[in-house]
């Protein structure tokens, strides 16, 4: 993701290719350079199969979904961040019981800011659960403001389940 304010691309975890584990890293891109940042904060202890991207709105990058360990993360993380580091700040889902629509775990969803509607957007992928068992691929459309917990959108026509999708907003 690039997040205008530090005028770099962050890369954060992924899954390490000869062992498996989620990683819990950050690297920062200069345009000629990978470097390490300093990360502060409540994050990730380690993340694969995530979305991430800059929150216009917010003025952070935005983490979403993914999988902890084996796990199913339904957390989503905010990044304060300057040219060589990022502070992290869960932001849990509101929880049942409060008319917000929270979107189950799910991992390799397509994510994206949504610049005209102000809004994070969140669309397919596949479910998770906390046992680290895969279930349904999902084609469900989720959207977040700066203000508001998650959405699910009733949408009539959409593509069908996917995983592993891009998603870009132009």
């Amino acid at each position: 993701a690039f997040p205008e304010s530090a005028g770099r691309t962050f890369l954060v975890g992924g899954r390490d290719a000869a062992t498996g584990a989620t990683l819990a890293d950050v690297w920062i891109w200069n345009g000629t350079n990978w470097g390490t940042a300093a990360v502060t904060g409540n994050g990730p202890t380690g993340i694969a199969f995530h979305g991430l991207t800059w929150d216009r709105g917010r003025q952070r990058l935005a983490l979403v979904g993914g999988m902890t360990g084996f796990a199913g993360s339904d957390v989503m993380y905010l990044g304060d961040v300057t040219p060589t580091s990022i502070r992290w700040t869960a932001l849990p889902n509101p929880g049942a019981g409060t008319g917000v629509v929270d979107p189950p775990s799910r991992i390799r969803a397509g994510t994206c800011y949504d610049e005209a509607h102000a809004r994070l957007v969140w669309f397919g992928g596949q479910l998770l659960d906390n046992g680290g068992n895969y279930g349904a691929v999902v084609n469900t459309v989720h959207d977040r403001t700066a203000t508001s917990g998650w959405v699910l959108r009733p949408v009539a026509q959409r593509p069908v389940g996917v995983i592993e999708a891009g998603l870009a907003y132009d």
